[in-house]
């Protein structure tokens, strides 16, 4: 038997015989691509917010009659190698064709019992109580007024043919029905089983004795809930208004919560774990400013290389009885109080005009939304500006707040003064009065630091960045990242007064100050006099005609009230180049990887202006905490198996140390791998260490880039020798 993807798909519906069975799955074991496939196709098929091909799509894989005919079979031949394929290279279309076959095979072997009575209930819906016996008797009359003919020979004229049984296609056909239906019904009793034992759990009182006693007023405290695995890996706006873990006073609205690191399984902070460590279910708890855990995925995990059942682990005991079962015997219930009740959200501000465009997290949908025109947004919104689009949002107290280029942020309700705040979790962010409506304030609550930005003047103009730093090199899944702050005076005057302080400080523009943070690399920092602030502090930089025009055909993708991962899905598949390379990142700035990690040995990115811009986002992303770096590594295992753990610690970036102790010679190796992703991440590296480019270009062919492997294998040494020794 030959292995295709029709056969593969027979054989993981159980479509089989026994001894074709056996068969292919030796067949299967023996190929890492019809493995790697086999896992691919169980993941596409229970991704929650995947697409799906158009009703009334036009070509191969996107009309639905071609999907008929390619599983009944009647296909062309010539046309099957190029569906095959076509479905192959896309998730969607994949999932499309084994979800239809899964749906036919069940159908088609285990037919629907109907209950008769049911039947019957069913078929008198629609009819008027007693209208069915006045349409019997007025039938009988009738028969009994008309003359009888023999009609025995003769067909009536309006009596429609007989419709032909639909065949069960030979590859449909199963001998062995029995064996899933033991399957499913021991699954089921499996299900039934462990449901049973962690509702007990759950409900069992501490000390697993003495009644069981349920107070109404047992809640949950953290507000958060189990996501899929496909969800975000933290509940965003766990410190909004819609969860605060604190009372109502001031004070509490400016106090962050402290970070819970995810601590990976390995011990080892040299080389990447090779399975990932699924991050805490348990969110921590936030406080009333706002400030969250970004959203990534806490369930992740790779997935088996051999086909195999995947079967949810009941929580344990620990998970099951925290906190319902807190409640003693004897305690009576207590009185809610305005500290235990959340606070209903407060608008804070709305969306600016048509022209911007911002992303929302939707804790109902438990996915990324986008903001309507003139929308209302409220205290605990949790908001992503992505890339190249840009988006402006307006405070209750006439401050303009513009998200520039993939940073999040998170509104917070207006304190006792009624001054609204946000939250910037990471990005660049830049705050401006609107018309005539200076002086205005507003509440910046970011890292350690947190404080009240006065903008005194109306032309007055701050720029914040927030950078979560890590020293290269380290394994980002083992520790928290440091937040290195930065204030920008633009133009005018404003004032910034510390929550610890009693005076504010007052800046001139051009003006800069770092609220926290550890000092940068010598090679990032301005020098002090003249130096012109940075270029993103004026605005969205000027995009290129290509990203404009990306940008343009990415806007007009998105819709409103359709998940925006699930848009941004489906342009990672266009024809054009630079509409992927900008799908990807904006997927990436929203925790999906999978994308960019393919955009990595994409030869259609040629341009260091693309490529580079996926590594930088790729890394970025590393440093922003332990979740999203176990959520990367997730993706990473499931997109290339081979070579993950290279990729991955390439990504954690050198220093000058390791660069001596061995990882230099294997970078310089690395520039001549047959590995697209391999070369550029190597090459990423040693530019970023030297500061060199040595006419080397990743893309190019072999035998091009030869003379400039020698360059660098001529130059890395001599820059080593210029580097002074750690402590030296």
């Amino acid at each position: 038997m030959r292995l295709t993807l029709r056969t593969l798909l027979a054989y993981l519906d159980d479509q089989l015989d026994p001894a074709d069975a056996e068969v292919l799955a030796k067949k299967i074991a023996a190929s890492e691509f019809a493995t790697k496939q086999v896992t691919r196709i169980r993941d596409v098929t229970r991704r929650l917010r995947l697409g799906a091909p158009k009703l009334r799509g036009r070509g191969m894989g996107l009309d639905p009659n071609t999907v008929a005919e390619y599983l009944e079979n009647t296909l062309s031949n010539q046309r099957v190698p190029d569906f095959e394929k076509l479905s192959l290279e896309s998730d969607i279309y994949l999932a499309e064709v084994a979800a239809c076959h899964q749906i036919l095979a069940r159908i088609l072997t285990d037919p629907a019992e109907i209950d008769p009575a049911s039947r019957e209930r069913m078929y008198e819906l629609g009819h008027e109580p007693g209208a069915h016996d006045k349409q019997a008797a007025d039938a009988v009359a009738k028969d009994e007024a008309e003359p009888v003919h023999d009609d025995s020979n003769k067909v009536a004229a309006d009596e429609p043919p007989l419709r032909r049984r639909p065949e069960i296609p030979e590859y449909l056909r199963d001998e062995t029905s029995w064996r899933g239906r033991v399957i499913a019904a021991s699954i089921a009793v499996l299900l039934v089983v462990g449901f049973t034992v962690v509702v007990w759990m759950a409900l069992r009182p501490p000390g697993g004795e003495g009644p069981l006693v349920v107070r109404d007023d047992q809640t949950n405290p953290s507000g958060a809930r189990e996501t899929s695995d496909q969800g975000p890996s933290a509940q965003p706006g766990a410190g909004s208004p819609d969860n605060p873990s604190s009372g109502p006073s001031s004070g509490a609205n400016d106090q962050p919560p402290a970070p819970a690191p995810i601590k990976p399984d390995s011990t080892s902070s040299d080389t990447p774990r090779s399975t990932p460590a699924p991050a805490p279910s348990d969110r921590a708890k936030g406080q009333d400013d706002g400030l969250i855990t970004p959203p990534g995925d806490e369930t992740s995990t790779s997935k088996p290389a051999m086909p195999a059942t995947d079967l949810a682990e009941p929580p344990s005991p620990e998970e099951a009885t925290k906190p319902s079962a807190a409640a003693a015997e004897d305690e009576p219930p207590a009185e809610s109080t305005t500290e235990d009740e959340p606070a209903p959200p407060q608008q804070v501000g709305k969306l600016d005009g048509r022209d911007d465009l911002l992303v929302r997290f939707d804790k109902g949908e438990d996915t990324w939304m986008l903001v309507p025109e003139q929308d209302p947004l409220f205290s605990g919104d949790v908001l992503v500006g992505l890339p190249t689009l840009p988006a402006s949002v307006t405070l209750s107290t006439g401050v303009r707040v513009r998200p520039i280029g993939g940073a999040r942020i998170v509104l917070v309700a207006p304190d006792e003064a009624g001054i609204p705040g946000v939250n910037i979790d990471y990005g660049q962010v830049l705050f401006e009065p609107v018309a005539d409506q200076a002086p205005a304030k507003v509440r910046l609550i970011t890292g350690d630091r947190r404080g009240t930005l006065t903008l005194e003047t109306p032309g007055s103009r701050v720029a914040v960045e927030v950078v979560p730093y890590r020293t290269p090199g380290t394994n980002p899944e083992e520790a928290a990242p440091r937040l290195i702050i930065d204030l920008y005076t633009v133009s005018g005057r404003v004032s910034w007064m510390d929550a610890v302080s009693e005076m504010p400080e007052p800046f001139e523009a051009p003006a800069e100050k770092r609220l926290q943070g550890p000092a940068l690399p010598a090679a990032d920092l301005q020098a002090e006099g003249d130096a012109p602030l940075p270029a993103w502090t004026r605005g969205q930089e000027p995009p290129s005609p290509l990203d404009l025009r990306a940008a343009g055909t990415v806007k007009q993708h998105l819709e409103v009230g359709k998940p925006v991962t699930v848009s941004l899905e489906e342009l990672v598949d266009d024809r054009r180049s630079e509409i992927r390379s900008l799908a990807a990142r904006c997927l990436a700035y929203l925790d999906e990887f999978e994308a960019l990690i393919d955009a990595l040995n994409d030869p259609a990115h040629r341009s260091d202006n693309a490529w580079f811009a996926h590594v930088n986002t790729l890394y970025e992303a590393l440093n922003r905490g332990p979740e999203i770096a176990n959520r990367f590594h997730a993706a990473l295992l499931r997109q290339r198996p081979p070579g993950a753990d290279q990729i991955e610690r390439m990504l954690w970036g050198y220093t000058p140390e390791q660069i001596k102790a061995g990882a230099g010679k294997q970078l310089l190796d690395d520039l001549d791998s047959d590995d697209l992703a391999v070369r550029s991440l190597a090459f990423w590296n040693l530019r970023n260490l030297t500061g060199l480019i040595l006419y080397y270009r990743p893309h190019d062919k072999a035998s091009a880039r030869q003379q400039a492997i020698q360059n660098w294998r001529k130059r890395l040494p001599e820059w080593l020798a210029t580097v002074p020794t750690a402590g030296g």
